[in-house]
């Protein structure tokens, strides 16, 4: 499972990525948040955040993967074939070449109540200076990680 989103500060104009990855049982497994300058739309955000999501669980090798992100504009796009008129078609086209590293890719829309930790990753992109990754649940997480792990069957 990979929870993604963006965030955004339209005064400096830059972008937050965020994304945490879980395995099949809930356990966290990774966190990643990257900040992207000269960006101020809220669509491009968190098409860059499911991208960030989707290269992290590639490098890690996972083979089957649900991205869940909270921006239901995204989820649409991701099915619809005529996504090459859309603006971010080109990150959009990437993710589609990134999909041949898996057995399966889905791309779903999620409520942001169940996306928490993924928005806070987001938000603390914009105090980053490029990109940051957890193999270790970080102290800004502890407490959003446990609720949400709570929530899969074991």
């Amino acid at each position: 499972m990979v929870n993604t989103d963006g965030s955004l500060n339209c005064s400096s104009r830059e972008a937050g990525s965020g994304y945490v990855i879980r395995n099949y049982l809930g356990e966290f497994v990774e966190a990643g948040c990257r900040k992207y300058p000269h960006i101020d739309d809220p669509f491009i955000s968190e098409l860059l955040a499911s991208r960030d999501g989707l290269e992290a669980a590639a490098r890690l090798g996972i083979p089957k993967i649900i991205i869940q992100t909270d921006c239901s504009s995204l989820a649409e796009l991701w099915q619809d074939e005529r996504q090459t008129r859309s603006e971010g078609a080109h990150v959009l086209g990437e993710m589609k070449m990134m999909c041949v590293n898996f057995q399966e890719v889905k791309l779903l829309f999620l409520g942001r109540d169940a996306n928490k930790a993924a928005h806070r990753c987001a938000k603390e992109a914009l105090s980053v200076v490029d990109f940051v990754r957890f193999d270790v649940i970080p102290g800004f997480l502890t407490e959003l990680i446990q609720s949400e792990c709570s929530h899969y069957p074991v």
